[in-house]
């Protein structure tokens, strides 16, 4: 069976409108996503790839008349690992850590980092997404049971924060807790920090020094008030 010219024409005529239809659906669809739609992706790929974090500050030092330390907040580095490190990497921390031995397959953790070691793990940190780098404030206090028990107790809330629930580091909570700095940065695919990207928004701020007028002495005797005033 062949086609007549004029049957032809008319199915070359609706093949022609059909290909002419979804060229225009298709250059319709470009212009949308390149232009009017453009913004809007390009705005929510930046939120995807941003992240908001806190940094910084100290909570505040409490002292005694003369100036002594009894209690302080300590900064130290804790580096973390998932249990998913290659080989190689594990190799690479043995020889930063020549008496640690990790076990391929299991998570640990290495405390108290020394800023030479932070500075070799660096290049670590950056190519590898099994290890983590965390900051831990530890809150310090004189060893005489009579003074711990006078500065009292701080516990960690849900946000990280340290917080006074008892003797002088709740009663000057307020005065002594810091404000962290805001801060934010962009992630690549591997969800690791580009270093480069990171600005800070907020600057921190160190809780105030609380001074007690008492001495350590009065407080190891027992001579003194149950609360001190307040002074910066």
């Amino acid at each position: 069976m062949t086609l007549s010219d004029s049957d032809f024409q008319k199915r070359a005529k609706t093949a022609f409108i059909i290909l002419g239809i979804w060229g225009l659906v298709a250059i319709s669809f470009l212009l949308y996503y390149t232009t009017f739609a453009a913004k809007k992706y390009i705005d929510m790929g930046e939120r995807l790839a941003w992240r908001k974090g806190i940094y910084g500050g100290s909570r505040g030092k409490i002292l005694d008349c003369n100036g002594l330390k009894l209690a302080w907040t300590e900064l130290y580095y804790t580096l973390k690992c998932s249990g998913k490190a290659q080989d190689k990497d594990l190799r690479q921390i043995q020889k930063i850590f020549p008496t640690y031995n990790p076990i391929p397959g299991r998570k640990f953790e290495i405390t108290r980092l020394t800023p030479n070691q932070i500075t070799q793990l660096a290049p670590l940190l950056r190519s590898s997404t099994a290890f983590k780098l965390v900051s831990v404030e530890e809150r310090m206090t004189r060893s005489e049971p009579e003074v711990k028990k006078y500065i009292g107790q701080i516990e960690q809330t849900p946000q990280g924060e340290l917080q006074g629930c008892s003797g002088m580091e709740k009663h000057y909570d307020k005065e002594l807790k810091k404000t962290p700095g805001t801060y934010i940065v962009m992630l690549d695919r591997y969800g690791k920090w580009i270093q480069e990207s990171w600005k800070s928004v907020t600057k921190p701020e160190n809780g105030q020094d609380i001074i007690l007028p008492v001495s350590l002495q009065s407080i190891i005797s027992g001579e003194h008030n149950a609360i001190g005033d307040k002074t910066k």
